[in-house]
């Protein structure tokens, strides 16, 4: 853990100069911060991203947003579920939102896993384990079929691959099988366009 926010703490000095340049107050997708984040968070470096965002909210407190994208980070990928919870509701306090009811479902969702974290922690209520199946005897398993798009989702205003993926399976992890098969229509995954139509792919794990 001390590696990785080492770590994060020396990718995002290197971009302390150039954001210094540019417009740190701007809101959302304008501020330079906000715009480094998403990138760092497209290249699977989600303790630097969350630095980033964090500076974001430092410089531009109004960036509702980068409370819904840190949210999300530390849910999915940074297990930290009460910074999660946190920023769930800044994001829902902070105005009034299109997508309130599918976040404070999210914000639901974490309150009840960090409550089963703590039950299990202080009082000893255990999850039930699942079966242990004998690796020998088992099936092998079968091989995914290949992506097919069966929806279109049209990209609106502060949407990023990672943020669509969660809207639309309750994840961020999809975001790659999202890019995977609309790699042709995005150049830049860290940069959407509003009004874009994106090829949905059938997922049936989550």
């Amino acid at each position: 853990m001390k590696t990785t926010v080492f770590r994060a703490f020396c990718t995002v000095s290197l971009f302390l100069s150039w954001a210094c340049n540019s417009d740190r107050t701007a809101r959302n997708e304008d501020n330079a911060y906000f715009t480094q984040a998403v990138e760092f968070q497209e290249q699977q470096q989600y303790a630097a991203a969350a630095e980033a965002f964090q500076l974001c909210l430092r410089y531009s407190p109004e960036s509702t947003l980068a409370h819904l994208q840190l949210a999300m980070l530390y849910e999915d990928h940074l297990n930290d579920l009460p910074r999660a919870i946190v920023h769930y509701q800044a994001y829902l306090n902070a105005d009034v939102h299109d997508n309130e009811a599918t976040v404070a479902k999210w914000l639901e969702r974490a309150e009840r896993r960090h409550y089963e974290v703590l039950a299990e922690r202080f009082v000893g209520i255990k999850t039930p384990e699942p079966p242990v199946v004998d690796s020998e005897s088992a099936p092998p398993p079968a091989e995914l079929p290949p992506l097919v798009a069966t929806v279109v989702y049209t990209v609106e205003a502060g949407d990023t691959l990672s943020g669509i993926s969660k809207k639309l399976f309750g994840t961020t992890r999809h975001w790659e099988l999202l890019y995977q098969i609309n790699a042709a229509d995005i150049p830049d995954p860290a940069r959407l366009s509003i009004g874009q139509q994106l090829k949905v792919p059938e997922i049936t794990d989550e």
